[in-house]
């Protein structure tokens, strides 16, 4: 055995010792309150098959249950893989009970032992059938009381068709035969266990309690030992009753046996293929999650040498177990085709001295792929048993493990109903229910003056609308997404054309497309954070509040553990008490698409060219919808948007023309210039408004009418105040006129107007890196002047945040006036609620204490099955 795998065994003993260590501590520690009987009786359960799995892994031990129908050869095939002929093998029904063959040492003669039930244990059992066909007063009858006669009048009487149909006939006739041979069971039931040395093995006696009805049902287990095993000295073979048997019994023996074995051999009918529905019914029923049937399952095709064609049987066989998924498609070679009776013949191990099956399997013999079988099984089975087994056995520890923490489910999610329902005196229960009226009383008006102060506080003093306007201002700008040269390298490189040096090329758009990404992730991200706080700080209001008006503060002794379960308990109304609810992010998230995601399409993905223009219009809806809410924080007129046309919406245009970012300032220097030039201290409104105009039309480049002023007024000091105002107006005129856009209504001409004003704005020149840099910031620049004037304004967080708020507050107060779940809760808890009063409980209180202790140790002990 590899090295590695050594060492793994050894972790998963450890593992299995750890398991039964604890079930042993848990059934020794606790004195039945917390441990029910049944509860005991399952942790024993589950602690014999870790036993049985330890001592399998510390001794190497191996399993074989050896399974099929009735007459396969299921008897014949074990005595040939222990080439000893001890199990009858009789054309009628042999194997009865089932039987277990061990290697019986190597100085040591065959043996045998047969053992049997005790009387009350085969009492028991017979007094379940009854019960499970339904027989209400079935306590009252005996297997050796009840006569025949009375036994069918019962069943004809008083067993439901339903029930007949449910177990057939199979328990019916389990207890028919147990009645007709009571006299020989009786003899038997109880006796001590029977042993046969080497010389009586094969005298017939012991093959009676194998196959003899009479005395086969008293028959608890047959146990042979073989030194004749000596290939196999590791391996406990066990030989079943057949799929088909009509003992109920037997089936639950034959299921039982199969789930707990290392490995199954099926002896299938080589004759033909013979998945019958008995066979797949207690095939698929083996199947668990600990052993996955697959992973341990051979088949055995006996008797092949009598198939009419041998090759087609052979494809067809194999075929029918991987179709239905009884054995890997991997794994077909464990499909192993022979005849266990042409093995015993050719040892001179048949009392057939004319050896007619060896004649017709020799015959055929070059047909056979694995020859008579026996060896080949033999072989694949050792190889299984020092490589693969051992991964069967591991699945089964983990399910072992997976079993023991399952059995304490109740008491790890913290349900301390088990063994600690609160018993109090009638006083005390008055007092509970007064406690809960009084609760419900005092948090119904707590919860309703938050709620007043939820719809007062937030639109009044719009705190996370501030928080917006905060996050935007300090973090969308260009201090923190403006382009830099390492990204601009980078684009560079994953770029296919770049032009030259100095231009940009085709990076602006994928520097842009990643800009999108991380600058709409962020924003949206914080934006929902902000609500989110705030929901999570009236979350703990609320639970104050609860808390509170229970008369609970954080002095009280059970202060922390009242406050966890009461987030469980309110988690039902709100959930993100105990979990991290996202129904109200995603609320919250639509609102943010809705408004700022086409912003940010706009000016962080589209180009400053004509590219920005066609986004305009696949969005010109949403642009005139948002642009409604524009407005700078000095606007003293709400309505005055009113008196813009939807063309000259300030938004619209920022979005569109760079220079409309901080219009006002530029304005009022190209106005203090113009002044300076003309010579004139105040200019009149008339005059500042055509100004404006004429900075808007020629996008702020006013280079060439300031030329045009500078020269007119080069002789102008003889000129009046009216002759320098008037000239100036006429000059003005003309550029306003010369450069004023058609309407953006007006698609087609715009868009050859914008394609015009940005080659203007380039001069002919390249596209530079420098010129994408401003670009890109100017973008950004506008991008925060909109989501802060525009965008806060549009999504007033504050409306939706209250309506959430108020929704589960109300939610709230409804759970906690008429819910029977709140009204238990606050019961079940009276003691820790009112612990200062309660300090004197009495007998069964203790009783909680000493239980709340014990299951805080076995918490403390099953933590050592999951670390």
């Amino acid at each position: 055995m590899a090295e590695d795998m050594i060492s793994e065994k050894e972790k998963y003993i450890g593992k299995l010792e750890n398991q039964i260590q604890t079930i042993e501590k848990i059934l020794k520690m606790d004195v039945g309150t917390v441990v029910n009987a049944e509860l005991k009786k399952k942790l024993r359960s589950i602690k014999t098959e870790a036993d049985t799995v330890l001592r399998k892994l510390k001794n190497n031990e191996f399993e074989i249950a050896i399974v099929g129908l009735e007459k396969a050869g299921k008897s014949t095939f074990a005595n040939a893989l222990m080439e000893n002929n001890l199990l009858p093998t009789k054309d009628l029904r042999c194997t009865f009970t089932s039987t277990r063959i061990e290697y019986s040492g190597d100085d040591e003669d065959d043996s045998a032992t047969v053992s049997f039930y005790t009387e009350d244990e085969f009492n028991n059992d017979f007094k379940d059938k009854l019960r499970k066909l339904g027989i209400k007063n079935y306590n009252q009858y005996s297997f050796d009381t009840i006569d025949e006669k009375t036994y069918m009048e019962i069943y004809t009487s008083k067993v439901s068709d339903d029930m007949k149909r449910l177990y057939g006939d199979s328990i019916h006739e389990d207890i028919l035969a147990i009645i007709r041979n009571v006299n020989s069971l009786s003899e038997l039931l109880g006796r001590p266990p029977i042993s046969f040395g080497a010389d009586k093995i094969n005298s017939g006696k012991l093959e009676e309690y194998i196959t003899d009805e009479s005395k086969a049902r008293a028959v608890k287990e047959v146990v042979i030992r073989s030194k004749k095993l000596n290939e196999m000295k590791n391996a406990i073979i066990f030989d079943v009753p057949g799929f088909n048997s009509p003992t109920e019994l037997h089936k639950t023996q034959t299921l039982e046996r199969m789930k707990s074995a290392d490995a199954i051999i099926v002896v299938a009918n080589g004759v033909s293929p013979s998945l019958t529905g008995e066979s797949l019914k207690i095939l698929r029923e083996s199947d668990d999650e600990g052993n996955p049937l697959n992973d341990k399952l051979f088949v055995f095709a006996n008797k092949i040498e009598g198939a009419r064609d041998i090759r087609k049987n052979i494809n067809d066989t194999r075929d029918e177990w991987i179709s239905k998924g009884f054995v890997k498609k991997e794994n077909e070679h464990r499909i192993i085709f022979g005849s266990a009776l042409a093995h015993l013949q050719a040892a001179n191990l048949d009392s057939d001295s004319k050896k007619r099956v060896l004649r017709s399997f020799q015959e055929r013999e070059q047909e056979m792929p694995n020859g008579d079988g026996v060896d080949a099984m033999r072989n694949i089975l050792a190889k299984y048993n020092e490589n693969e087994r051992f991964e069967v056995l591991k699945r089964r520890i983990n399910r072992i493990n997976s079993d023991i923490l399952h059995t304490f489910d109740d008491i790890r999610s913290g349900n301390e109903n088990i063994g600690m329902g609160h018993i109090y005196s009638q006083e005390q229960m008055r007092n509970a229910m007064a406690l809960v009226d009084d609760v419900r009383s005092k948090a119904k008006d707590k919860l309703l003056d938050l709620r007043k102060k939820i719809r007062s506080k937030m639109p009044a003093e719009q705190p996370l609308s501030k928080k917006i306007i905060q996050y935007i201002t300090e973090n969308v700008t260009t201090d923190k997404y403006g382009v830099t040269d390492e990204e601009i390298e980078n684009a560079r490189k994953e770029t296919p054309y770049v032009g030259t040096h100095d231009d940009v090329g085709n990076i602006d758009s994928q520097i842009r497309k990643n800009k999108f990404k991380e600058m709409y992730e962020d924003f949206s991200e914080n934006v929902i954070n902000i609500a989110d706080d705030d929901h999570k700080k009236y979350s703990a209001q609320i639970l104050d509040i609860i808390l509170d008006s229970m008369g609970v503060d954080t002095n009280s002794l059970y202060y922390n553990e009242l406050a966890e379960a009461l987030k469980k308990e309110i988690a039902a109304v709100r959930s993100d008490m105990i979990s991290d609810d996202h129904s109200n992010k995603l609320y919250y998230q639509s609102l943010i698409e809705r408004f700022s995601r086409y912003l940010y399409q706009i000016l962080i993905t589209s180009r400053y060219n004509e590219d920005r223009l066609r986004e305009f219009y696949d969005s010109v809806d949403n642009f005139y919808s948002l642009s409604i809410f524009y407005r700078k924080p000095n606007c003293k007129d709400d309505l005055a948007y009113i008196n813009i046309a939807p063309k000259d919406q300030p938004l619209c245009m920022m979005l569109l023309f760079h220079h409309y970012l901080n219009a006002s300032d530029n304005i009022r220097k190209f106005t203090d210039e113009i002044s300076n030039i003309a010579g004139l201290r105040k200019l009149p409104d008339e005059l500042s408004n055509i100004i404006e105009k004429a900075f808007r039309v020629t996008g702020g480049n006013t280079g060439k009418i300031i030329a045009i002023i500078t020269k007119k007024f080069a002789n102008a000091s003889n000129f009046s105040d009216s002759f320098r105002i008037n000239l100036l107006k006429q000059i003005l005129s003309q550029a306003v006129e010369k450069n004023k856009p058609c309407s953006v209504a007006d698609k087609e001409s715009f868009t050859t107007y914008y394609k015009n004003y940005h080659n203007s704005l380039r001069g002919g020149k390249l596209y530079s890196v420098d010129d994408f840099k401003k670009d890109f910031d100017d973008d950004i620049k506008i991008l925060q002047d909109v989501l802060v004037n525009a965008f806060v304004r549009a999504v007033s967080l504050e409306k939706p945040f209250v309506s959430i708020e108020v929704k589960s507050i109300d939610d709230i107060i409804d759970y906690i006036q008429h819910n029977e779940s709140f009204r238990d809760f606050v019961s079940d808890n009276y003691y820790k609620i009112k612990d200062k009063e309660t300090k004197h409980f009495d007998k069964e209180r203790r009783q909680q204490e000493q239980n709340a202790t014990i299951i805080n140790a076995i918490n403390g002990m099953l933590d050592t099955l999951t670390n």
